[in-house]
Parts: C-alpha cells; sequence; structure tokens
C-alpha cells in the first residue's frame, strides 16, 4: 500500500512552519569581527531548502525526510533561529549554537550520505544538494561565530600577531572542509565544497583594513576553488569506484 500523503502530517507541518519562521531569516550584526562576510556576497542556505518542504509530501520525499531526517530538520530550524536572535547581544551564547547547529546539521547529512543516497535527481536536488550547503555554511559559521565572541573590531583594531595567526589557521580549517567535501563521495560533494568557497571569496571581498587578513583569504580562497574544480572533474568524469547516479536510477 502506498503512503499518503496524510502519513507523518504533524511533521510535515512543523517542517513548513520552521522554515517560514525560522530559516529564512539571517542577520549580520554591527560589530565587525576580524572575519566576516559582505552580506551582499551570500545567499542563505536555508532557502534553498524551499524544495525540501514540498517534496515531503511526495512518497520519494517522505521516506528521506520525513522517515529518514524526522525531527532533525524542526530541530535545525530553533537551534539557527536561536543563533541569529543572540548575535547581536550575545555572541558567547550565539557561538554555543552556532555548534548546535553546526552538529544537527552534521547529523542530517551523515543520515542521508549513509542511509538514503540519492536514488533519482529529484531526491539529489531538493533533498541532498540543499542540505550539502546548509551543512558547509553551518562550518562557515561556527567560524565566524568564534571571531564574533572572541575577534577585536577590525574597524577600531588592527590585526595583533595572534589574530594573524588563528586567522591564517581559521582559513585553512575552511579550505580543508572544502577539500573535504571535494572527495566526501566518489563522485565528491560539489555544493558543500562551493559554498565554503564562496565564502572565502566573500571573506576576501570585505577583509580590505587588514593586508595580511585581505590577501590570505585570497590565497586559500584560490585554493578552494581548485578544490572546486576537482569537485567538478568528479562530477563530470565517470567514477571508477562505483555505479554513477544515472545508473542507479534504472534498478528496482
Amino acid at each position: 500500500m502506498s503512503d499518503s500523503w496524510k502519513d507523518g502530517i504533524s511533521l510535515k507541518i512543523t517542517n513548513i512552519i520552521v522554515y517560514f519562521a525560522f530559516l529564512g531569516s539571517n542577520i549580520y550584526s554591527t560589530h565587525c569581527p576580524r572575519l566576516e562576510r559582505r552580506p551582499t556576497l551570500l545567499l542563505h542556505p536555508g532557502l534553498s531548502s524551499s524544495g525540501t518542504i514540498i517534496y515531503q509530501f511526495f512518497q520519494g520525499g517522505k521516506k528521506i525526510i520525513i522517515d529518514g531526517i524526522s525531527w532533525g530538520f524542526p530541530l535545525l530550524g530553533f537551534f539557527n533561529a536561536t543563533y541569529v536572535s543572540l548575535r547581536p547581544t550575545n555572541a558567547y551564547l550565539a557561538l554555543v549554537f552556532s555548534f548546535f547547529v553546526s552538529v544537527t546539521a552534521t547529523y542530517i547529512y551523515l543520515t542521508l550520505i549513509r542511509f538514503h543516497k540519492a536514488e533519482t535527481y529529484i531526491d539529489k536536488i531538493f533533498i541532498h544538494i540543499p542540505f550539502s550547503l546548509y551543512h558547509g555554511w553551518t562550518i562557515v559559521l561556527a567560524s565566524l561565530a568564534a571571531f564574533d565572541a572572541f575577534g577585536v573590531n577590525s574597524i577600531t583594531e588592527s590585526a595583533g600577531i595572534w589574530t594573524k595567526v588563528f586567522v591564517c589557521l581559521t582559513l585553512a580549517s575552511l579550505t580543508g572542509s572544502a577539500a573535504t567535501y571535494s572527495r566526501a563521495t566518489p563522485e565528491g560533494d560539489l555544493p558543500g565544497s562551493i559554498v565554503i568557497a564562496w565564502s572565502l571569496w566573500a571573506i576576501f571581498a570585505h577583509q580590505t583594513s587588514s593586508d595580511f587578513v585581505h590577501w590570505s583569504s585570497l590565497f586559500f580562497a584560490v585554493v578552494a576553488l581548485l578544490w572546486v574544480v576537482d569537485g567538478i572533474r568528479s562530477v563530470v568524469v565517470p567514477s571508477r569506484n562505483g555505479p554513477r547516479l544515472a545508473d542507479d536510477e534504472g534498478t528496482v
């Protein structure tokens, strides 16, 4: 017997409420930490989840979103909204909730790649890509939240030696994350790699008060871009480690 669109209706309604109430929100505080992105350069990845809340009413989407991810999506929305509300007033608590956001997104991401691999391109477009984007964004989010809490104001204070060291380590870590996404699967995880590389370019465009931070972010942005290119190559060139998505679609 096929699933009815009413199955799991309470969670489906909750997902819709969470999406419109929480995940469409994002703010940039008046405080200017050592690492920050120009708002006009970043589209909040939560907006990419609009297809997810529609697809959950279909059998394929219900299997992954309702039965697989379950209440992880509403929890992600709650933590994201709490982070957004805390960032202007309490950077330390905002940092804590940014890690909650990252952990929840990681749980959803691992659930998808381990137990609910994309069987069709609809699964890929409406579920896997949005959550790959969101997971990559949460890694950047946690880094920015840490500089919100512990960094100096880049407008009023120059970058000291320790600030430069931590900036360099953070940028290197983000670049390493982009590389990890590129090699996450035989075909790579291009969306996660792209969102991190895009954020590094945004940091380069915005951080002009310190030449060290400005040009360091450019270097790491270029390296991250190379990993994106490598991810594109992995998508275009057939993998030798297993069948491609198109091959799987014909199986029963």
